[in-house]
């Protein structure tokens, strides 16, 4: 290959490199716009769902038909941003996202219609109005848990938007910084192999000529290739070769030496013209070969990396122009001295591993300054063969800045999910209060059931009416019940790993409370249906079932000192989760009852009276008056 082809394959090299770079750079603009749309169009959402927040807020409070215009208008401007967000986002998980929100969108909207009409329909009387405060409540719940889902929604935009813009910038940093390490290798690996090519054949040229010069004509260069260097050598030789024909026809011609002897010196002065005329082409290619290293060492000026060569005697040979302006023009002076105002080498520095090892070597070091380098160290050859050291150092102190934000927004999130177990943790009390509640509930409807057994007349319009009550009951106890549930299944589906194993020992507990409460509101409407259903007995283990309900009752309390026996191997023929209803509502009131008895005990067992086995719960806690044990 010619060496001008050589020189144009550098050229083109630069030329590509500059062309992909161009066009990483548009695309990554193009993306980074984008997201930034985006990333707009999501902290509109956010910041419109919470003005109509606020409105409805305000709506609730007074009733002003100017507040509830205004919350039309809000919900209205939320439409519209959901629909363009349609058609602005393509990711698929935040076209889902987006989905999820447009149903809680119109299911908010929905559930505000209901309460603007409950409020414009409300009747006078105080039954009425209690009623009507009791439907707005309940709306406002469902309310509250729609906004909170769609505050949620719209931050997982918000946080898939930042992290696309993240993911677009490292692509195009490290896009670049690629085509740049490609197209500066190819360079500067061309440029090597055209001075080894350009110094061999010099060399062997030189060589040659010289060979001939001495009067060996038989001797041939080397003339292998197509380049200018390949025809100069074939010319040599065919000098040559007419030289030693010339030569060998001497002899014969000795009559002819003296015609012969002017022909040689015109050929001979030829033959030096030629020789000069040559040598004048190998010194161009001397210059041209000079400029195309100083090409070089421009195109490293250009890199937006720091790059030097450092002797072994730790001297700066040289260095491109990221390092002069980094750490001033140093070129000859001591690495350490200059950079850092030592007088002897830096204690921690690993740039002259490379020379033990004969290996690259890559480390890091924070300057005085604060800023953080990435270092690159490479086996090296000085200008005059000596060992160096050739070093290329990338500033990383943005990265290393954006690793720690990182680091903060893990914390945060520990935070959060420490509050959100804490909230979990109250959220727990509440169901331990509801439950007791129900019980509370079961008794009152059981003491009007066996009220209305006494009036057979109105016997089924009472049952009618305890039904009504317990399912209403058992209704008011879902709607907190699936909010605590809902929320403690978010916190085992997206923070569990950050819980350590007290956590979600606690998160545990939390579902399986919210399942027992379950199962407590549907034996509630199973009681209440209870006179027309056949009850499903078995064999239940009464100890067991004791002992589980004061294990929950310790660990809801674990200061309480309190002393519990309980007979094992008790078991039962009966329906396992009324049995269970009036077993926790037994011991809770023991539990709660000794709560300010020092030396408190509870106790479980069972006696034979008359060839019947009767259970009993005792303990020594506050007691009641005996003239109402009758009603007991």
């Amino acid at each position: 290959m010619r060496v001008k082809q050589r020189l144009r394959i550098n050229v083109v090299a630069s030329i590509m490199a500059a062309l992909i770079i161009f066009l990483v750079l548009s695309v990554a603009l193009y993306r980074i716009n984008r997201v930034m749309r985006e990333a707009t169009l999501a902290d509109d959402l956010m910041k419109t769902v919470l003005e109509r927040a606020a409105i409805r807020a305000d709506y609730i409070r007074t009733g002003n038909d100017r507040a509830k215009e205004q919350y039309i208008s809000k919900h209205e401007k939320i439409s519209q941003l959901l629909k363009d967000a349609s058609n602005k986002f393509d990711d698929e998980d935040d076209l889902k996202t987006i989905k999820q929100m447009i149903n809680n969108h119109a299911a908010i909207g929905k559930i505000f219609a209901d309460i603007v009409a409950n409020r414009e329909n409300r009747k006078p009387g105080p039954s009425r109005a209690d009623l009507s405060q009791e439907i707005e409540n309940r709306l406002l719940n469902q309310l509250n848990i729609r906004l909170y889902k769609v505050v949620v929604q719209v931050r997982k935009l918000q946080d898939s938007s930042t992290e696309a813009l993240y993911s677009t910038l490292r692509l195009a940093v490290g896009g670049i910084l690629f085509v740049l390490l490609l197209a500066g290798g190819a360079t500067f690996i061309n440029s090597l192999i055209i001075g080894s090519s350009i110094g061999d054949r010099v060399r062997r040229l030189r060589d040659g000529a010289t060979e001939i010069g001495r009067g060996n004509l038989d001797h041939r260069i080397e003339s292998k290739g197509d380049d200018e260097f390949a025809e100069l050598a074939a010319e040599l030789n065919n000098m040559a070769e007419k030289l030693n024909l010339s030569y060998r026809n001497l002899e014969d011609e000795i009559e002819m030496r003296t015609k012969t002897e002017e022909a040689l010196r015109h050929a001979h002065d030829a033959l030096e013209m030629r020789v000069e005329g040559r040598t004048n082409e190998l010194a161009a290619a001397n210059i041209a070969i000079k400029a195309e290293r100083q090409r070089f060492l421009d195109m490293l000026d250009t890199l937006p990396v720091i790059i030097d060569i450092i002797r072994a005697d730790h001297r700066i040979e040289w260095a491109n122009r990221a390092y002069r302006d980094a750490l001033g023009d140093n070129v000859g002076r001591l690495c350490y001295e200059s950079q850092f105002g030592l007088n002897n080498p830096c204690v921690e520095c690993q740039a002259f591993v490379p020379l033990k090892t004969g290996k690259p070597h890559n480390w890091e070091w924070t300057l005085p300054n604060g800023r953080t380098f990435e270092i690159h160290n490479f086996p090296f050859a000085a200008a005059d063969g000596s060992p160096a050291v050739l070093e290329m150092d990338m500033d990383i102190t943005e990265q290393r800045q954006a690793q720690e934000v990182l680091k903060n927004l893990n914390k945060t999130l520990e935070h959060q999910v420490a509050e959100r177990t804490a909230a979990l943790r109250a959220a727990n009390e509440d169901l331990k209060s509801s439950r007791a509640a129900a019980l509370n509930l079961m008794e009152d409807a059981i003491d009007a059931r066996k009220l209305a057994e006494t009036t057979s007349a109105d016997l089924e319009d009472v049952n009618r009416e305890l039904e009504s009550f317990i399912y209403s009951a058992s209704h008011d106890l879902r709607t907190p019940l699936r909010s605590m549930a809902g929320f403690a299944q978010i916190m085992a589906d997206k923070y569990s790993e950050n819980l350590d194993e007290t956590g979600r020992k606690y998160l545990a507990r939390i579902q399986n409370g919210s399942s027992k409460m379950s199962m407590i509101i549907d034996d509630l409407l199973h009681l209440s249906k209870i006179s027309r259903q056949e009850m499903v007995k078995l064999h239940v283990d009464l100890s067991k079932m004791v002992s589980n309900i004061i294990a929950e009752l310790r660990e809801a309390e674990p200061d309480r000192s309190i002393e519990i026996s309980i007979e094992e191997g008790l078991t039962a023929y009966a329906d396992k989760n009324l049995i269970e209803l009036a077993i926790t509502n037994f011991v809770g009131n023991a539990w709660k009852f000794t709560s300010k008895t020092e030396n408190a005990r509870i106790e479980f067992g069972a006696v034979d009276t008359d060839g019947k086995t009767v259970y009993y719960i005792r303990d020594n806690g506050a007691g009641f008056d005996p003239k109402y044990a009758g009603k007991i």
